[in-house]
């Protein structure tokens, strides 16, 4: 009786296509899936564009501090929780999700679902259809790939969905774990996880499971990697592909289009056996290189949060003296050979070693004016820094 008054509800005597439409602008683009006292917990992504983020982690000061009132100890606590975010570039999406569960003000989303039976079961088809998943831990998506109940307040399973985002940022001993010994990493994580003080989950065995699963995903037809560790230092510390093996291998000869989304190596340290030098690794699998942040949060020995600087390649930017009227490859171009000539860059942007009398002759020289390459093929060799100046 109560389907049948649904079906004559003027919604529901509208077209199928109309009523897809209608829902289609209620529903988000983009949804996070999370773990909240053992249970799967939906809430909008506010930053679908997220996983595209450059910035250097300033951007977390924003709404700091709150209109009429002067910035103080407990905005600096929020700008390094907000830099110490597991959830990565979506740090915003964090936030949204819990001033959500502490105001117990449900979402547009799950109100609609609440609804009535059919349109959940419309909104849930719709949303596994169109709408990307974000997960940004290992733990909820090993929940998510072996529990089929795990997506009941959908009516529907992992199983369906066709656009998956993970977003992992790690402590970096489980990349460490990893390297040192992947048969063994499996069978010891507990213990390494023991030693990292920003986690409480196990990730390192599930990872390797949680790649091997993601192919059994039937209607999986895009999926997006965003990858980092935790740390300040660099991310040419980490064996790249080490991690990204198992995941590479298991959906390779799948028909999906996978992004990796990855920090620049720093050139000095960058190693083929170590790092992907290729843009692509696979017909259907390529890699984006990114800016690491180059703010992070962390917790003194009494307790405190503070916030500390740390420069990773690329260090220059448009602000930088000489770098500044390059264009953005050129600027990587540059900096990327300075290093491989043994340059320490975060010296120079600091403003250390000889950088002054550096910058002042090779502002002062005629090569200033000319374009690198330009130079380069006008003298039929390989600039070197001294060369230039």
């Amino acid at each position: 009786m109560a389907d049948n008054k649904q079906t004559q509800s003027i919604l529901f005597r509208a077209p199928f296509d109309v009523r897809r439409m209608i829902f289609s602008y209620s529903c988000p683009s983009a949804v996070h899936v999370h773990i909240k006292n053992d249970k799967v917990v939906i809430s909008e992504c506010v930053s679908p564009d997220a996983i595209h983020d450059q910035s250097d982690g300033s951007d977390r000061k924003a709404d700091l501090p709150p209109p009429g009132r002067r910035w103080d100890r407990e905005d600096d606590y929020l700008y390094a929780q907000r830099l110490m975010s597991t959830w990565g570039p979506h740090w915003r999406c964090e936030e949204a999700a819990r001033r959500q569960q502490r105001d117990l003000k449900p979402s547009t989303l799950l109100s609609m679902l609440d609804v009535c039976k059919l349109m959940r079961d419309e909104i849930a088809d719709l949303m596994v259809r169109d709408a990307v998943f974000n997960v940004t831990d290992v733990y909820t998506s090993l929940k998510l790939l072996t529990d089929r109940a795990s997506m009941m307040a959908l009516n529907c399973t992992f199983e369906d969905i066709r656009k998956l985002d993970i977003t992992l940022r790690l402590p970096e001993i489980i990349f460490r774990a990893i390297e040192q010994d992947e048969d063994k990493a499996s069978k010891n994580y507990e213990s390494l996880i023991a030693l990292a003080p920003t986690t409480g989950s196990t990730e390192v065995g599930p990872w390797h499971e949680v790649c091997g699963r993601l192919a059994q995903l039937p209607k999986l037809t895009k999926m997006r990697l965003w990858l980092d560790h935790d740390q300040r230092g660099y991310w040419a510390r980490v064996d790249e592909r080490a991690f990204l093996t198992p995941l590479i291998t298991s959906l390779e000869h799948k028909d999906v289009d996978v992004a990796l989304h990855l920090p620049f190596a720093n050139p000095r340290w960058e190693d083929p056996e170590r790092h992907f030098e290729q843009d692509k690794v696979a017909p259907r699998i390529h890699v984006d290189r990114r800016k690491r942040q180059r703010k992070f949060g962390y917790v003194t020995v009494l307790g405190r949060l503070e916030v500390h600087d740390y420069l990773d390649f690329p260090c220059m930017d448009e602000t930088t003296p000489v770098f500044g009227d390059m264009d953005a490859d050129q600027r990587l171009a540059m900096e990327r050979r300075l290093w491989k000539d043994g340059e320490n860059m975060q010296l120079w942007r600091n403003g250390g070693m000889h950088i002054s009398t550096c910058m002042k002759s090779f502002v002062d020289s005629s090569v200033r004016e000319q374009n690198w390459v330009g130079r380069e093929k006008e003298l039929g060799c390989t600039l070197k820094w001294p060369a230039v100046l």
